[in-house]
């Protein structure tokens, strides 16, 4: 057995630390890739999207939308880089050509940008920097308006990424919350009130069952307004659920049963027949592109039925969670959910129910009892029985209060 006296082992002690430390210093500095200056490269993170969607309120103050400009590429800047930008105006009309679009650019006076950045030294980023849009006596609400911003030059001479190096912001005012005009068009019974639009064009009109459980037909006005109505059906009382469809109402009794109901376009009875039962187990039915679609009472799933005249299509389960809704609105290509606290959200169906996307578009609805869909036009039906029209667009956003 060797023995290593206590010099020799401290000896080997402190080789072997110092030989510890170099590795690690090595690992500290910082590779070079042969090459590497031509992978770097400035860019705008917001440009990964097609387009960055920002919707603003008409309002006397400025509203600001940030971006920024980063550095792509192997290790970081070894001094500070001055990045310049500038709104692209040419842009617009190639964004329009090349999607199919008709947007205006936003005009001079409406925005102030920030023109300048720097990247820091070791830093990758400029930092949120800002566009200041002037909405109120500029800008038209519910009017969309593009806004290209680019990365134009830089002090560092890098190379600009073709793909990402300008952010297409697409900017949309709306009326501040409270401020959202509204029309009365309409005084109905506070008693028990089932409303629903029915007929097109020149014929369309609202259908009302009022208190005393008799069917009504208000036609629409040229200002917006209904004209007296008529009588069109005594003794309504037992129905709950009115399902409009061109020709028919789909309506559900209080047994639960399902009938379809000829009506002509201008509220004239053709005859009907029961085309179902056992549908006292929802707590929602509606109608929507040639389907009915039930809400389950306990379980809160969404079903759709293809209707032809009858319930001969099978049945389909549809994604989402439509229990979170009070109501749900089918208009033109959507159904709109109201939430329990006033959110308004909209979701893009298709004819089969595939749901392609929901966004919020509103707040404030739980004001009305009732929100029924009539043309491009929204009517709310409130507690007292006061009936209010919006003419609705879906592009901006809804804040009644």
């Amino acid at each position: 057995m060797v023995m290593l006296n206590q010099h020799n082992i401290m000896k080997r002690i402190l080789t072997a630390i110092a030989s510890i430390t170099l590795m690690l210093g090595a690992c500290k500095q910082e590779y070079k890739y042969p090459g590497g200056d031509q992978y770097k490269d400035l860019y705008m993170p917001q440009a990964h999207n097609a387009t960055v969607t920002k919707g603003l309120l008409m309002s006397d103050t400025a509203q600001a939308i940030l971006f920024s400009a980063s550095y792509g590429g192997p290790g970081k800047p070894n001094g500070d880089i001055t990045v310049n930008f500038d709104v692209s105006a040419a842009l617009v009309d190639t964004f329009n050509m090349a999607n199919g679009t008709t947007y205006k650019i936003m005009p001079e006076g409406s925005y102030e940008l920030d023109k300048q950045g720097v990247i820091p030294s070791g830093g990758l980023s400029t930092g949120s920097l800002k566009v200041k849009v002037k909405t109120k006596d500029v800008l038209n609400v519910f009017e969309s308006y593009l806004l290209p911003v680019s990365i134009t030059t830089n002090s560092a001479n890098l190379r600009l990424n073709s793909q990402l190096k300008t952010t297409y912001f697409l900017v949309t005012p709306s009326y501040a919350p409270g401020d959202v005009p509204r029309q009365h068009v309409l005084k109905l019974d506070n008693g028990s009130i089932k409303a629903f639009p029915y007929g097109s064009g020149a014929n369309l009109a609202l259908i009302a069952r009022q208190a005393d459980n008799n069917m009504y037909r208000f036609p629409v006005k040229a200002d917006g307004t209904f004209d007296t109505p008529s009588t069109i059906g005594i003794g309504w009382g037992d129905v709950q659920i009115f399902i409009p469809f061109d020709d028919r109402w789909v309506i559900r009794n209080d047994a639960g049963n399902m009938w379809q109901y000829l009506w002509s376009q201008t509220g004239q009875f053709q005859g009907g027949n029961q085309v179902g039962s056992g549908w006292d187990n929802n707590d929602l039915i509606i109608g929507y592109k040639n389907n009915i679609y039930n809400r389950n009472r306990e379980s809160k799933a969404l079903t759709r039925w293809p209707f032809a005249g009858c319930f001969c299509g099978g049945v389909f389960g549809v994604d989402g969670n439509w229990g979170e809704y009070t109501q749900i609105i089918p208009y033109k290509n959507t159904l709109l959910g109201v939430k329990a606290n006033g959110e308004l959200w909209e979701s893009q169906v298709t004819e089969n129910g595939e749901v392609s996307g929901t966004r919020k578009v509103g707040s404030g609805w739980d004001m009305y009892t009732r929100v029924i869909p009539f043309g491009d036009a929204l009517l709310g039906l409130d507690a007292n029985g006061d009936v209010w029209r919006y003419e609705f667009d879906p592009k901006g956003f809804w804040a009644l209060k």
